[in-house]
Formats: C-alpha cells, structure tokens, sequence
C-alpha cells in the first residue's frame, strides 16, 4: 500500500501533520544525543522548552523516530504508517476471529476497517486518533466480553485502553462516552446489571489505571492546577449531515466521510440486524455516532460543556466507521455465505480473503487518488520554501514534503498546536517566546542558544547587575542552572524563567527534570506490564 509513496518520495503535509512532525523531530534529535527520554521541546517548536511531550503522549512516535536515524523523513514515515497499518490490520482480524469464530468475517472485518475513508484521513495528517484506531478493536472486545460474561478476558480491556491512553488522551474521554452508551443498553435491554460484572469493569480500571501511570503522573504533576492551557471546550468544525453524504459517497479521505461501504450500511444496515441483538446495538451505535458527527446533533447546546471538549463532531466517525464495519461485515459474510461457501468450499476462505485484498487495495488508491495526484509530481507553487528571516510565520496550510524540504517546516511555526500547553500568562506574549526574545531590563536582546536533551543553554556577558528574562517556559519541575550550579528563579509575566544576575559572564542552563514519582510510576507499568506477559505465557504454555 505505500510502495508507490515510497517511490514518490513526496508526502503531503497539511492539519496537524506539522505538529507531529516537529514532535518526532524533537524525539529523533534525542535519540541521536542518546537520551531516550524527551519532555520538553528544545530544538522544535522554536526552542521555547514547551511541554508538549508531558501532556500529548508519544510512545508510539518512538518507532517513526527510530526509522529517522536509518532511512530519510519521508522513507521512515511512510515505513512507520505501513508498520501501524499492518498492525491495525492483525489486531483487527484475531480480535474479530475471537468474536465471531468466523475467519471469513475476520478477513471482511480487518480489510474494511483498515481501508475506511476516514482511518485513512487521520493516517495523513491526524495521527494521534490514526494510532488510537489500531486499539480500538482491543477496547470493544475487552468490553464485550466483561457484558457477555466471558470474564477470563476481562484485562483486554485494561489494555486496549492504556494503548489508546499512550498516544491520544481525548480518545480516552470518548470511548468512555461510547462504552457507558453500550453498558446502559446492557442494562436496559439485556439482562440488568450485574455485580458481578461490575466487578470485573472496577477491576479493568484498576489495571488501567496502573498501565498509564507514566502518562497520568505529569498531568498531576505539572498541569492540574497549575495554569496550563489546555484544549477549548468548543465544536469549531461541525459539518452538515449533507457533506458527510456527499463525501461519503465520493469515498473521498476527508474528515468529513465514513466512505461509499460504510453509507450504504447506514442506510440498508438495520434490515439485516433483525435477529441479532448485538448486532442491532452495533448498528444503532454506528449510526448515532455518525449523526452525533454532524450539525443534526444540537452541538450549540453543549458549547463550554465536557461534552464539547471533543472540538471537533467528526471524530465520531472513527466509531462510527468501526461499528458500521461489524455490521458491513454481517452484511457481506450473510450475502456471500449462500454461493460461495457452497460453490467453492474447502478454499472458499483463500479467494474471499485475495478479492478483498484486490478491493482493498482499490479501496485505499481510490480514496487517496487526490493526494496522489497532489504529490505525484514536483509543484513549485505547492512546494515548502525556507522560511522568511525574522519572526517566525505559521506553515502554509498544505505543502509538498521532500527530501530536499522536508526540514524547512521546523523553522516555521506550527499550523495547529504551537501553543498548545504553554502557561496561561505565556499566552499573551506568545510572539516573544516563540522569536527566542530575551529581556535583560526590558531590553530586547537575542541570545545564541545550545540545543540538548531536555535542556537549553544560553551565554551572557553582562555589564551591570540586570533582570534576565529567558524565552524558556516555565512547569513546576522546571529547573536553573547558573555556571552549572542548581539556582532558585522567578516565573516572569510571561510565564517564562527570569533571574536577577550580578555583573559578570554567566551560563545559563534551564531543562525539565521530572519529580521521582514519575519514575516510580514508570517502574510500575514496566512490572506491570511484564508480570502480564508472564501470565500470558504460562496461560499458554498450560492450557
């Protein structure tokens, strides 16, 4: 599926591809320094120690990054989109193998949900929700199988959920949403609620909640309440119900489409669903999800709520598409079973899973045929140019990567998220921070600055006894070093490190060092982790 971008050698960068990609830089440049761990950002983001990496987790940037340091940028992320792809693609069919017992649906299942218009989209640009959509079948099936009593893979759950939490928080708060939806139908119409059931969902929380210590401990650390920005409770981008139509059935990769499969569905899906009554929750999820998407959902409503925290309606679609690929796949496997199965039998599997390989692959040049044409060949009016001297400008809102451009987008400004957990009083004197402006007595003044891991260095030679003001900003396990000795600092107005200096020559070093309990926390979800796999391997080797 990549091989021809790979030829190419172009990519497409528009949204918040530039985001990510400053991100990974950030990640890679460390990794060359040798130092695994990033929490600030010292060379991206324009060298302003914003703490991106504490509150946006990166874990499964980490392999993208790797790649960097044996292809070029644009090899390594096509290397890195293919890897999460075929590992969406295997998590997709045994899960749905575990459901339904059913190779052929798994095949149908695993093919559809991977090639969906919208997966697709996010595999572009958004790539948080593209890595979340790879553990999207764990959670439901972890879920699943806690409501229908199979209490044995109740820590599927736990780890469908710390695998979402790794990469996309926001994720996290939706599924939530959508799960308490599926237990309250449980309840309503199955079998009521059940103690015991509810143990195993308490138990599942517990797990998780020890899986995703590293990612909760620097928000309790250094965000809840300490006056960091964080996401806007507001829908900005709501489409109408008639664009999704429409775009779903042009199965174009936009934010705004489920894809022609996934249409049909909707509208055809609830006369194969009769008998099913799992099969009609699934349905019915999927298609409140994607009504939920659109502006038939009274969003206005829930303006400032934690409802609208989600900023943007179309990222139901991912569940919608997920929920409407379990019905699609009934659809297909109870269409097909009466002919085939019976016409061909025995390998009736092996030519069902090749036509949908085929259609597959028609599927996902089909839906990204505008991108293609976009990078195919070299625009100059499309191409990103090196950035004007000066202040730093916001990148362009779509532009051709390559090899010869692809660092270019680093010295400009991100398009969206530039700014995303800066300290509330950065805020308003972001345009300083992000020009690198020192203030030595309120006089503006640039200061040469020394890139490390988590740490930034600058030299000074002053005059006089002044009030430095250092475009570096400030969390609370921020730390000083003058001339290399640990030193107590003021947060300035604009959120950023400032120092009252004597006269003399000074070398200033401001970094992140994160509390103990981070690596206490860390050791946990490693013994975790491993005292799972442990049990997972005796399980086996006994059974």
């Amino acid at each position: 599926m990549v091989i021809w971008f790979l030829k190419v050698d172009r990519l497409y960068g528009a949204n918040d591809f530039s985001f990510h990609a400053s991100r990974v830089q950030q990640i890679f440049e460390n990794l060359r320094r040798g130092s695994f761990f990033t929490f600030i950002a010292t060379d991206s983001f324009q060298k302003t120690g914003v703490g991106t990496f504490l509150f946006y987790p990166s874990l499964f940037l980490y392999p993208w990054a790797f790649l960097m340091l044996h292809f070029s940028a644009i090899h390594a992320f096509y290397l890195w989109y293919f890897l999460f792809t075929f590992v969406t693609f295997l998590i997709s069919y045994f899960c749905m193998l575990n459901f339904s017992k059913s190779p052929l649906k798994s095949v149908i299942f695993s093919f559809l949900y991977v090639v969906c218009p919208y997966r697709l989209y996010t595999g572009q640009w958004v790539l948080g929700e593209f890595l979340v959509s790879t553990f999207l079948p764990l959670v439901f099936l972890g879920f699943y199988a806690i409501i229908k009593g199979d209490y044995k893979k109740w820590p599927l759950l736990s780890i469908g959920l710390s695998l979402v939490a790794y990469n996309h928080i926001l994720s996290v708060f939706l599924l939530l949403e959508i799960l308490t939806v599926l237990f309250v139908c449980k309840i309503i119409f199955g079998s009521g609620l059940a103690l015991k059931r509810v143990l195993y969902l308490g138990m599942s929380a517990l797990l998780t909640l020890l899986l995703v210590l590293p990612v909760l401990i620097p928000f309790l650390s250094d965000f809840v309440g300490k006056g960091i920005s964080s996401t806007y409770r507001s829908i900005t981008m709501l489409p109408d119900a008639s664009v999704v139509f429409q775009d779903s059935l042009s199965n174009h990769v936009i934010g705004s489409s489920i894809g022609t499969i996934f249409l049909i569905t909707l509208l055809i899906g609830w006369y194969f669903i009769k008998l099913d009554d799992d099969q009609k929750i699934f349905y019915w999820v999927g298609v409140g999800c994607t009504l939920i998407a659109t502006s038939i959902f009274p969003w206005k409503s829930f303006n400032n709520t934690i409802l609208a925290t989600v900023q943007l309606s179309f990222r139901y679609l991912m569940y919608s598409s997920f929920f409407l690929a379990l019905t699609a796949t009934t659809i297909i496997a109870h269409l097909s079973s009466s002919y085939t199965f019976h016409k061909f039998k025995s390998f009736s599997i092996y030519l069902f899973s090749f036509i949908f390989m085929l259609l597959s692959l028609l599927l996902f040049y089909g839906s990204t045929s505008g991108i293609c044409a976009t990078i195919s060949t070299y625009n100059p009016h499309n191409s990103l140019q090196k950035a004007p001297q000066g202040h730093p400008q916001p990148i362009q809102p779509a532009v051709q990567l390559d090899q010869k451009n692809y660092h270019y987008q680093f010295d400009y400004s991100v398009l969206f998220g530039e700014t995303d957990y800066y300290p509330n009083k950065a805020l308003k004197h972001k345009d300083s921070i992000i020009n690198n402006l020192t203030y030595i007595d309120k006089k503006k003044v640039h200061l040469p600055v020394f890139s490390s891991a988590n740490q930034l260095t600058y030299k000074l030679n002053l005059s006089k006894k002044a009030q430095v003001d250092l475009p570096v900003l400030a969390y609370s396990q921020t730390y000083l070093k003058v001339n290399g000795k640990s030193s107590h600092y003021s947060i300035s107005n604009r959120g950023t490190v400032t120092k009252s200096l004597s006269k003399g020559f000074y070398k200033l070093s401001v970094g992140y060092r994160p509390p103990f309990l981070y690596y206490l926390g860390l050791t946990i979800t490693l013994c975790t982790w491993l005292l799972m796999t442990i049990f997972f391997i005796f399980k086996k080797l006994h059974a």
